[in-house]
């Protein structure tokens, strides 16, 4: 099974060193009913925040930025790792699979 959710800048599974997330786009439609793909950068932000509002109404505050884009899904840049683990692990509980 491919990852939905993990962290891009790690000295390993466990550990992040930055406050990146990747998160693929069908793990975060499963989690949250929000489509990312979108061809306007300020339509995918807003269902970016949109969606994160749905897990938890701090998520899209903590955001800080979209860091990079792949075929798969976006690299997320959040305000510090603490609130970046909160995120993965509430990703992680609404379906979203780490491995």
């Amino acid at each position: 099974m491919a990852r939905d959710v993990y962290y891009p800048a790690a000295v390993d599974e466990e550990t992040p060193t930055a406050p990146l997330l990747f998160v693929s786009h069908t793990g975060f439609l499963r989690a949250t009913g929000e489509e990312l793909r979108s061809p306007d950068p300020q339509e995918r932000i807003e269902r970016l925040r949109r969606g994160l509002g749905k897990l938890d109404n701090d998520f899209p505050q903590w955001l800080e930025a979209i860091e990079s884009e792949t075929a798969d899904g976006l690299v997320l840049r959040f305000r510090d790792i603490d609130a970046l683990r909160n995120v993965e692990v509430v990703m992680r509980n609404h379906g979203m699979h780490r491995r």
